[in-house]
């Protein structure tokens, strides 16, 4: 009898812009803190780094984050951006949301890079639970 075993996979993915993300712990590391964030703030996050430097539709996020509830959504992504964007100003986080008005959000950092690079080591994340854990 054979047994398949599993990759061991890193929690942290290292981005080019200083800091890293943490898929198991929910978190951001810097070199001097770890930032814990919650549920939507880690789902906006990680879905806008995904594709940072490109415009991303508020419609994807609420699809994305909030399953389409648009009763709920708007206002949720309203929060969740501002919220974020004192997080990244309260610990100089190399990165930068843009606001496209009626359109939605670019996330940018300050060398114009990508944040996450590598799509196959974030699509191994997909099976890492999530926090049940809201604000």
């Amino acid at each position: 009898m054979t047994y398949q075993t599993q990759p061991i996979l890193s929690c942290d993915i290292h981005t080019d812009s200083g800091f890293s993300l943490d898929f198991c712990e929910q978190k951001i590391h810097t070199t001097t803190t770890s930032i814990r964030l919650r549920s939507k703030l880690w789902q906006v996050l990680v879905h806008m780094c995904q594709k940072s430097g490109r415009l991303i539709k508020r419609d994807e996020l609420i699809e994305n984050v909030w399953d389409g509830n648009y009763l709920t959504g708007p206002q949720g992504l309203n929060h969740t951006v501002c919220h974020l964007r004192r997080i990244i100003a309260k610990n100089n986080l190399p990165i930068t949301i843009i606001t496209v008005p009626k359109r939605g959000y670019i996330l940018q950092t300050q060398q114009g890079n990508t944040l996450l690079t590598s799509t196959e080591k974030l699509a191994d994340f997909n099976s890492v639970p999530m926090s049940s854990t809201n604000f």
